[in-house]
């Protein structure tokens, strides 16, 4: 029974140390290829199976922390499934027959149910690369699980060595320090892969070559306020109103590093900018192909567009402005020619991403297919090569890394659609106070309140403050928005008193429509009330 018990144990260790092997030589292989791992395959079929309401709540309650937790525990549950086929490894006859049968059962688990669960397809078919996923990759992660099998858990009649000075058997298993030294170099092999994934990383984001200039014959034609060389506001334009540099108070424009980014992927997709391609097909009298330099040739247009996440919840920092530069979305569609019958413009993207929207507002004239972002050449993280700009509605359908558009005669659903998420996506009217902080402690006398209102395509015409919980309203002052696609920075003045205050803000847009104060959770349309500041005054 101890022998049992103890040859359990270095199967079970085995196993997990063997399933970390396989987790890290796809994670590898991810990085090299471009293909989903099994890791994000599973996280897809998680999020399709819960339901969206849960979704919703454990995305509101946990933020950021959302994706590293449910991927910590793919990870812990991928290793935890690995130490109990190890113990089924070792119950029956150990060798390299059994260590392959198992590692069949997985592959045949994740190619004929995991997959199409995961809406991949069966074999993974549907995703981009998928015949390279299923029959190279993951045979090859497999094949690293199996090895270490093999290799860390042997029969007990071969763990026996005769004479005296043999070490002494763990329990009927390997030998004990036969088992440790195999334990120590599954961990550093481990050790080995994740420095390797983390030092790929960087290689991969700067895949495709340095960033690309203008083209000598593309003539940026100015949507937007006068601005300097690196996208801020121009010294005297209505963005550098001295009265507006409030400490706290969000910049105008937001810094490519600082603009928020909301992605589906654990590993974004890093696309080889010589190979890639941007195609107008579908419904259309000419289909057409783009590649990088061509795209950059065309007119090119420049614009100021803020940003905001369908997630974003009241108050929350999921919204940001950058000048964009690109080609304008209708020019490349009224050149392909949309045929009658044309319902939808479905919008594909290097990581298999599917949005969709109306054909009529895809023929809007400010839709941008961008590839400058401040003007540097557009972020990995931000959908390099080219990414589409749709001003008015959220930003999951303003799609990134695109590599198709293609005409078609129904209402496609899309990938967030598909998990509960409004397909209409209008912008809600919001607002934020940035500054004061929540919880922070002022000095009596004159205080500005600060912050930014966000109303979309319709425009902010009007913000005002509470700093009395709601019971009294005054004007605050509007800066001029960027453009029509904007969000507007706001200050008010306050003669702060001692005690306990609850700040409030509320936005006009441009249609007259107050903002509402109902309380709205982000599914399935956006979040929406007033935002509530409570400070204290020293």
């Amino acid at each position: 029974m101890v022998e049992g018990r103890g040859r359990g144990r270095q199967a079970f260790g085995a196993g997990v140390i063997a399933a970390l092997l396989a987790t890290l030589a796809m994670a590898l292989l991810r990085l090299v290829s471009g293909t989903p791992s099994l890791t994000e395959t599973l996280a897809d079929v998680i999020l399709a199976l819960l339901p969206a309401p849960i979704f919703a709540a454990t995305l509101d309650a946990l933020g950021h922390a959302a994706k590293p937790l449910l991927y910590l525990c793919i990870v812990l549950g991928q290793l935890a499934v690995g130490g109990l086929l190890g113990l089924v490894y070792a119950r029956m006859r150990p060798g390299w027959p059994s260590a392959l049968r198992i590692a069949l059962g997985l592959w045949a688990v994740f190619a004929l149910v995991v997959y199409p669960l995961a809406g991949d397809g069966l074999l993974g078919s549907s995703l981009s690369g998928g015949r390279l996923l299923t029959l190279v990759l993951l045979p090859a992660a497999l094949l690293v699980y199996a090895a270490y099998l093999v290799w860390g858990v042997r029969a007990p009649a071969s763990a026996a060595s005769p004479g005296p000075a043999a070490p002494p058997a763990e329990e009927g298993g390997l030998p004990r320090r036969a088992f440790l030294a195999r334990v120590g170099v599954g961990l550093a092999a481990a050790v080995i892969g994740l420095g390797g994934w983390a030092a790929l990383q960087p290689i991969g984001g700067l895949r495709g070559g340095q960033p690309a200039q203008p083209s000598s014959d593309a003539n940026p034609t100015p949507a937007v306020p006068q601005t300097a060389s690196d996208g801020s506001p121009a010294p005297g334009s209505p963005s550098a109103l001295p009265e507006f540099q409030v400490p706290g108070l969000s910049p105008e424009v937001t810094p490519n590093a600082d603009h928020y980014v909301v992605s589906k992927n654990f590993v974004d997709p890093s696309v080889d900018v010589g190979s890639w391609r941007l195609r107008i097909d579908g419904m259309v009298r000419q289909p057409l192909e783009f590649t990088y330099e061509q795209l950059r040739a065309l007119p090119q247009v420049t614009g100021f567009y803020t940003l905001e996440c369908i997630s974003n919840e009241v108050g929350g920092d999921l919204m940001s402005t950058a000048r964009w530069t690109g080609v304008r979305l209708a020019d490349l569609l009224q050149q392909a020619g949309p045929l009658d019958g044309v319902v939808d413009v479905e919008l594909h993207a290097a990581d298999d991403y599917v949005e969709s929207i109306p054909l009529e507002r895809a023929l809007h004239p400010d839709n941008l297919i961008a590839f400058e972002m401040n003007g540097e050449r557009l972020p990995d993280n931000h959908g390099f090569p080219a990414r589409l700009l749709v001003p008015g509605i959220y930003g999951m359908k303003n799609v990134k890394w695109l590599t198709r558009v293609s005409l078609v005669p129904v209402d496609v659903k899309g990938y967030w659609q598909q998990r509960g998420w409004s397909d209409v996506a209008i912008y809600k009217t919001t607002s934020r106070i940035d500054a004061p902080a929540a919880g922070k402690t002022l000095t009596a006398g004159q205080q500005p309140v600060a912050g930014v209102a966000f109303g979309g395509d319709r425009g902010i015409t009007r913000v005002e403050v509470s700093v009395d919980g709601g019971k009294t309203w005054q004007d605050a002052k509007v800066k001029p928005a960027l453009s029509p696609f904007t969000w507007v920075l706001w200050v008010a003045p306050w003669q702060a008193q001692h005690g306990r205050a609850l700040l409030m803000v509320r936005a006009t847009d441009g249609t007259g429509q107050v903002q509402t104060a109902e309380l709205h959770d982000t599914l399935p349309d956006g979040a929406s009330g007033y935002h509530r500041v409570v400070v204290n005054v020293a």
